[in-house]
Protein backbone atom coordinates (compact mmCIF):
# COMPACT_ATOMS: atom_id res chain seq x y z
CA UNK A 1 0.00 0.00 0.00
CA UNK A 2 1.44 3.40 -0.84
CA UNK A 3 2.02 5.56 1.78
CA UNK A 4 1.99 9.64 1.39
CA UNK A 5 2.39 12.37 4.29
CA UNK A 6 -0.10 14.60 1.89
CA UNK A 7 -3.45 13.90 3.73
CA UNK A 8 -4.55 13.45 7.38
CA UNK A 9 -7.66 11.95 6.33
CA UNK A 10 -6.58 9.68 3.83
CA UNK A 11 -4.50 7.97 6.85
CA UNK A 12 -7.49 8.17 9.36
CA UNK A 13 -8.85 6.03 7.21
CA UNK A 14 -6.75 3.28 6.81
CA UNK A 15 -5.05 3.42 10.04
CA UNK A 16 -5.14 0.60 12.71
CA UNK A 17 -8.71 0.32 14.29
CA UNK A 18 -10.64 0.96 10.88
CA UNK A 19 -11.34 -2.56 10.25
CA UNK A 20 -11.89 -5.89 12.69
CA UNK A 21 -8.32 -5.88 13.93
CA UNK A 22 -9.22 -9.69 14.70
CA UNK A 23 -5.97 -10.16 16.10
CA UNK A 24 -5.24 -6.65 17.49
CA UNK A 25 -8.25 -6.67 20.09
CA UNK A 26 -6.85 -10.01 21.64
CA UNK A 27 -3.86 -8.07 22.41
CA UNK A 28 -4.42 -6.29 25.80
CA UNK A 29 -5.92 -9.41 27.02
CA UNK A 30 -3.17 -11.54 26.80
CA UNK A 31 -0.79 -8.81 28.04
CA UNK A 32 -1.90 -9.30 31.18
CA UNK A 33 -1.32 -12.36 31.86
CA UNK A 34 2.01 -12.33 30.35
CA UNK A 35 1.37 -13.79 26.99
CA UNK A 36 1.26 -17.08 28.63
CA UNK A 37 -1.04 -19.41 26.98
CA UNK A 38 -2.40 -23.18 27.90
CA UNK A 39 -3.73 -24.93 31.10
CA UNK A 40 -1.77 -23.59 33.56
CA UNK A 41 1.30 -25.83 34.72
CA UNK A 42 1.03 -24.23 38.61
CA UNK A 43 -0.13 -27.59 41.00
CA UNK A 44 -3.41 -26.47 42.44
CA UNK A 45 -3.23 -26.04 46.51
CA UNK A 46 -5.68 -27.60 48.40
CA UNK A 47 -8.89 -25.78 49.35
CA UNK A 48 -8.47 -24.60 53.70
CA UNK A 49 -11.35 -25.76 55.15
CA UNK A 50 -12.45 -24.10 58.39
CA UNK A 51 -13.72 -26.55 61.02
CA UNK A 52 -16.19 -24.24 63.70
Amino acid sequence: MRKYNWSEKAKRRRTTGTGRMQYMKDIPRRAKSGFKSGPSTMPKKPTATTEA
